[in-house]
């Protein structure tokens, strides 16, 4: 770049005259680079400057539709940009479904499902001890070391269902006082003694007047067992106490006065 320079200078004659002179000086090309690139630096930060505070306010969100409301997640509402991946408050998946790898909820895969206690049918996985699937027939009881339908023994000493005083009492005994075991029939059936009633209405009657006693009242309570014994039961009121007593005739014809039960 070459910069032409006029100067001014004076004749001899003191007539002013303008010369061009050519100065000659090329000023150096580095200096200028460096100057033009100033100049575009400053440029640049004033138009980020001017693009940060405007950004807010120009340009639509990369998550928001141009013209749209601003889209939030957990506002209760799965948009149209929001998936189960993204917006797990929006748009989480049913409690049967998972969020797959394309971001939408799909069913669960489910391994199926194996026989269920309770559902009426008695699976080969099931047994009677621990699923009532599998219920003994009538006769039968379940074993609780094998866990399967035997049939009971009467006789081994052991009181098992659907053993019961009246179709084992050799293992369930009687339990009425009133009655005894059969051992012919294993049953417990009510007591059975050759002395009649009115016998031993007569035993009790000839009893308390030996004791110069009135028999006021006595009422039959049949068949009885005293001490494992055979009896016939009687309530008696005699007129020397005023209250009914029990009273026991054996098969032996003896008449004992009982003690309150």
């Amino acid at each position: 770049m070459v910069i032409y320079v006029i100067n001014q200078y004076s004749t001899d004659e003191g007539e002013g005259q303008y010369q061009t002179e050519a100065a000659g000086t090329e000023i150096d090309k580095k200096k200028v680079l460096f100057l033009v690139g100033g100049i575009a630096v400053v440029i640049a930060l004033i138009f980020a400057v001017f693009s940060f505070m405007g950004g807010d306010d120009e340009g639509p969100s990369s998550d928001n539709p141009p013209d749209g409301p601003k889209v939030v997640c957990g506002d209760g509402t799965c948009d149209k940009t929001e998936n189960c991946a993204s917006c797990v408050k929006d748009c989480g998946c049913k409690a049967d479904e998972e969020c797959s790898l394309e971001k939408k909820c799909v069913k669960k895969e489910t391994e199926p499902e194996g026989p269920e206690c309770g559902d009426g049918v008695c699976d080969a996985s099931e047994n009677c001890f621990d699923c009532k699937d599998c219920r003994c027939e009538t006769g039968m009881r379940c074993s609780p070391t094998g866990k399967v339908c035997v049939k009971p023994e009467c006789g081994d000493g052991k009181c098992e269902s659907p053993e019961d005083p009246y179709t084992c009492c050799i293992d369930c005994f009687c339990t009425n006082p009133s009655e005894e075991c059969n051992t012919d029939t294993e049953k417990c059936e009510l007591i059975k003694l050759s002395l009649t009633e009115e016998r031993a209405r007569e035993l009790i009657e000839s009893h308390y007047e030996s004791e110069g006693k009135t028999v006021v009242s006595m009422n039959a309570r049949g068949p009885w067992k005293w001490d494992d014994v055979p009896i016939l039961l009687f309530e008696v009121t005699i007129e020397e106490h005023g209250w009914p007593s029990k009273v026991g005739v054996y098969e032996d014809e003896t008449v004992e006065e009982l003690p309150a039960m």
